[in-house]
């Protein structure tokens, strides 16, 4: 025998210990082949089994596993197990000894102060959700019976079915909408918001005078609150609750009216949650509801210039523009320029384009290519003319101080109009 392994022997005792391993073996065969099929049966007293382990804890171990060698059945499939381990579980907790109950001295918290926290939680989100019901029945009394009629809920929560289920009155909703965007620009003096209504009043001249003479009413909360923010978000949330009334519903030129003015809508704020799916369902039915080339054109130009300004995927972007408008060169200058971070030629573009949509997508890169122009500056130049800075590297709308505010640079300002870019290193 080896010397290290008559050492382990020796150094364990495993000597003293006298094991008749083929006494506790019960081997069965099966019938029809020679492979082992039984299982081993152990000793009354295993002597690798500690002392102190008590019949008791023993039976427990052997109940657990008898239970882990059962099916697995889930806890909505089993009521009567499931509510007889909750009331056990209930009777448990009731009988702790109220010593336990207390916060000890490293700051743990107490069955007692668990309960209350959850009561408090159960509190708050019952109070939210009754907040939310009375939103939706309209309960503010000052709110008039017209606005109750437009307050539907949302499809895909399962709020309200009623615009799903009725075309009058998806029709009606968006003639509502359309007034309500109306009357929202009427006091506006944005020229980008007058040529979105001139849109307006080229595709649907129709709807549009029937929205105008419309005579209904915000609601009390949007009149009393007039802030642009707010009456954004019930426009937005209120499209959203018609076009999830029309996804079940085959494609018609109700569909095209609703998703085109919720792309012009959502473009002109920026809101790309609701431009995207729009362009994503108008193209996937691009026959189905026989779009023009001009209405492709315009939707495509907002998907291009939205993936490679805010999604920063040029690959994509190009995949796009040969698929759907391989003809808009000036489209392919702007990727182009985005790609070889030429700013200078991006801000001449920007300044210079009088297309509100075109200018209104670069602008969600403004911030991206204005931080990359200030990183290549600051390398490149020791100073510039505060002029030159404004015309070719600033949008048009934005003034140099406005910019060093925003931006936080670090160049000076010297009284003669010269930026410093950066100090030049003087020599020893």
């Amino acid at each position: 025998m080896d010397n290290c392994l008559k050492f382990t022997l020796r150094n364990y005792n495993f000597y003293e210990i006298d094991i008749e391993y083929t006494n506790n073996l019960n081997i069965k065969f099966d019938n029809n082949s020679s492979t082992l099929k039984s299982i081993e049966e152990y000793p009354k007293k295993d002597e690798f089994m500690p002392n102190n382990i008590s019949k008791k804890e023993d039976q427990e171990i052997i109940s657990y596993i008898s239970d882990k060698s059962t099916k697995y059945i889930p806890p909505h499939k089993n009521n009567n197990k499931s509510n007889s381990l909750n009331q056990s579980n209930k009777n448990k907790y009731q009988n702790v000894d109220q010593s336990e109950l207390r916060t000890t001295k490293n700051g743990s918290i107490s069955n007692k102060d668990i309960s209350i926290i959850d009561d408090e939680k159960m509190a708050m989100r019952k109070k939210r959700f009754e907040t939310n019901k009375h939103h939706k029945q309209g309960s503010d009394n000052s709110s008039n019976n017209k606005t109750k009629k437009y307050d539907y809920g949302l499809v895909s929560r399962g709020d309200d079915n009623r615009l799903k289920e009725s075309q009058s009155e998806r029709e009606e909703f968006f003639l509502y909408i359309l007034n309500k965007f109306i009357r929202y620009t009427s006091q506006s003096s944005s020229q980008s918001l007058s040529e979105t209504i001139e849109k307006l009043k080229e595709s649907n001249p129709e709807d549009f005078e029937s929205a105008k003479s419309l005579n209904s009413q915000d609601d009390q909360q949007t009149h009393q609150k007039s802030d642009d923010e707010v009456i954004l978000e019930i426009l937005s949330m209120d499209l959203r609750k018609l076009r999830e009334s029309l996804l079940n519903i085959p494609p018609s030129k109700f569909h095209k009216k609703v998703f085109l003015f919720s792309i012009r809508f959502s473009n002109y704020f920026g809101h790309f949650k609701t431009y995207i799916p729009s362009i994503n369902y108008l193209m996937n039915f691009e026959k189905q509801l026989n779009l023009t080339r001009l209405e492709v054109e315009e939707i495509a130009i907002i998907l291009i210039l939205h993936t490679i300004h805010v999604n920063n995927d040029a690959q994509q972007s190009i995949f796009y523009y040969h698929k759907y408008i391989p003809n808009r060169v000036d489209i392919l200058r702007i990727i182009r320029y985005w790609i070889h971070i030429d700013y200078y030629q991006w801000m001449k573009t920007y300044n210079t384009c009088e297309n509100y949509t075109i200018r209104s997508m670069m602008s969600l890169g403004l911030n991206k290519i204005l931080n990359k122009m200030i990183h290549i500056v600051t390398a490149s130049y020791y100073n510039l003319h505060k002029d030159v800075l404004e015309r070719y590297y600033l949008p048009k709308e934005m003034s140099y101080g406005d910019f060093s505010k925003k931006y936080k640079v670090n160049w000076v300002l010297e009284e003669n109009g010269n930026v410093i870019i950066r100090s030049r290193s003087s020599r020893k």
